[in-house]
């Protein structure tokens, strides 16, 4: 009785490693009859979705210097001409 007992025993906790082991596989690839996408999926869509913001802000940045650089340039002008001016006077 003691041995069955041990053996019963044994795999309880085989079939307990095995649901645990489940619940760890569909955590990471999803589950299609859950319909959860799963820890990996979901790290691929966050790379996407961050590569995509960065590049926006890539060229955000670039238009942002561009733009500063152009009202740098017509800011000098227009200083150029007041000074003009002021020495005609």
């Amino acid at each position: 009785m003691n041995e069955e007992q041990r053996l019963i025993n044994l795999e309880d906790r085989v079939k307990n490693v095995e649901r645990v082991l489940n619940d760890i596989k569909d955590a990471l690839l999803g589950n299609e009859f859950t319909g959860s996408t799963g820890f990996i999926h979901r790290h691929a869509e966050m790379e996407k979705r961050l590569s995509r913001l960065e590049k926006l802000w890539d060229r955000g940045k670039w238009f942002l210097i561009g733009l500063g650089a152009a009202a740098g340039y017509g800011l000098s002008d227009i200083i150029k001409n007041i000074l003009l001016i002021v020495k005609a006077k």
